[in-house]
């Protein structure tokens, strides 16, 4: 047994693992325990009436003194600090101070003890790092990268969650982005069954495509995928995802799916179209060989009358077929966009009711194009008469013509594959209509597809209007929401050349 108190003091110090350090009033080291020799490589000889600023020399002194000074006071310091060791390598140690004192309260040093706290700083660097690539990665993808731990039912979200959907930084609620606040409707049941099997099928992975609100109210189309960790009972513990923003690629491919489509259609109408104008040239050449052998007047020359007109009216509705497949003859020209409206309008005028009105807003400036003027006269009286038809009463209709420059985004997001980017002419028809839902838009173009009466149309106007534009080596763009009216675009490619004559705009 150790009688000596002081000695069996010193033995207990120097079993402690962490470095335990004494120094006086004056900051020199008294007293080094081989837990501080292994913590920062020094021997007790060579730290002796040394002060501790060689072991922290990025230590800043006044902030040092101050920290002495409230532990003197009686507050005992804790904190953190960067040490060297003697190989010059850094050390991080937790340290805690405290004031030693005599049995008379008298102050007699400085007792400190530090842990070695390295290995724990540099983890929290390396996550810190970490986490600062994981924020750098989500911005450069434009990502919304999304983690939900099942255990706190806590979602967290990058902010690639406020990019695509258009809120303002820190507006996102986490839990909310998978849940009502933001999902469609329509696409809310299907994602949370699917994502609540994956969970309890003990699948690795689950992807959807669903659509998110924007903070402007129209909706994003997001393709989002996410891996599932489980522990070793196969039990869900987290889900990690990204979802990305791919509403333009959907877009995309619907607008070409609905060009194959017409393309597909065009070559079936221009087949039929094409064999029909063929057996109708023959009836009306036979009927006209009748005519000759039948008296003016009669009973059977009526009958025969009857027929020509029968077949010349299917000669008009197999033109307007060939039109649409792009198969008729053409006599293109230089011409100026403006003249054939302002052509058009005059001849539309007496066919609108009393309360419609009919605007132009022609620009002087637009370009000259190069096509068959009486078919483009005819693409703008299909579009205001169509127009008309689309306002129950009282209304307006808008021929607007421009010159505009169409860049690569624009073209990739609505235009064919083989439009090239550069000046085109624009004629937008605009009308204070009904408007249309989704479905019927994306139809409007189809031969014999038509929303009016029966009797009030073939569905051939719209689709002779694409024939028209496209033969002229351009394209026409829709746009239309059920109450809010329709605008149809029509763009033509300009030509250098100038048309013949130029009229101002009316």
């Amino acid at each position: 047994m150790v009688t000596d108190q002081s000695q069996f003091y010193v033995q207990v110090l120097q079993a402690v693992g962490d470095s335990v350090i004494f120094t006086d009033l004056q900051g020199r080291i008294r007293y080094w325990n081989r837990g501080a020799e292994e913590v920062f490589g020094y021997t007790a000889t060579e730290m002796l009436e040394q002060t501790p600023a060689l072991l922290y020399p990025s230590a800043d002194p006044e902030r040092l003194a101050a920290d002495l000074q409230e532990v003197l006071a009686g507050k005992e310091y804790v904190g953190t600090w960067q040490g060297r060791r003697k190989d010059g390598e850094t050390v991080w140690v937790d340290v805690k101070t405290s004031v030693v004192r005599d049995a008379a309260g008298t102050a007699l040093g400085f007792l400190g003890v530090a842990k070695d706290a390295t290995a724990r700083v540099k983890a929290q660097e390396a996550l810190a790092r970490s986490e600062r690539r994981y924020r750098l990665v989500s911005q450069a993808s434009r990502e919304a990268l999304w983690e939900w731990d099942l255990v706190s039912d806590k979602v967290e979200w990058s902010r690639g969650a406020e990019i695509i959907l258009g809120y303002d930084p820190g507006t996102v609620s986490p839990n909310g982005a998978l849940g009502p606040a933001y999902m469609h409707p329509d696409d809310r049941t299907r994602v949370e069954t699917g994502l609540t099997t994956a969970l309890a099928d003990r699948a690795e992975r689950w992807t959807d495509q669903y659509r998110l609100r924007r903070k402007n109210g129209s909706y994003a189309v997001v393709s989002d995928r996410a891996y599932i960790e489980r522990d070793p009972d196969g039990t869900p513990v987290r889900v990690v995802g990204a979802l990305a923003d791919v509403t333009e690629q959907k877009e995309t491919e619907e607008h070409l799916r609905q060009s194959d489509r017409l393309e597909a259609v065009g070559r079936l109408a221009g087949g039929i179209a094409h064999d029909m104008n063929n057996m109708l040239t023959s009836i009306l050449g036979w009927s006209e060989y009748l005519a000759l052998a039948l008296t003016p007047g009669s009973t059977e020359a009526t009958q025969l009358g009857r027929i020509t007109e029968a077949a010349t009216r299917a000669g008009r509705l197999a033109q307007q077929l060939l039109a649409f497949a792009r198969r008729d003859m053409l006599q293109p020209r230089p011409t100026d966009l403006n003249v054939a409206v302002v052509e058009a309008a005059n001849l539309l005028r007496p066919l609108l009711p009393s309360g419609i009105d009919l605007n132009l807003a022609l620009s002087a400036s637009i370009g000259c194009i190069f096509v068959d003027r009486s078919r483009i006269e005819q693409v703008v009286i299909n579009l205001v008469l169509n127009a008309r038809d689309a306002i129950p009463a009282n209304g307006r209709v808008t021929v607007e013509t421009n010159s505009v420059t169409l860049g690569t985004d624009y073209i990739t997001r609505h235009a064919p594959v083989t439009i090239k980017p550069g000046p085109y002419s624009l004629l937008a028809v605009s009308d204070t209509g009904h408007g249309m839902d989704r479905e019927t838009l994306s139809r409007i173009f189809e031969p014999f597809y038509t929303t009016k009466p029966v009797g009030r149309g073939t569905g051939l106007g719209l689709a002779t209007v694409y024939g028209s534009v496209k033969q002229a080596g351009g394209f026409v763009w829709a746009y239309s929401e059920p109450g809010l009216g329709t605008v149809i675009k029509v763009y033509l490619p300009e030509i250098d050349t100038e048309p013949a004559s130029r009229r101002e705009p009316a």
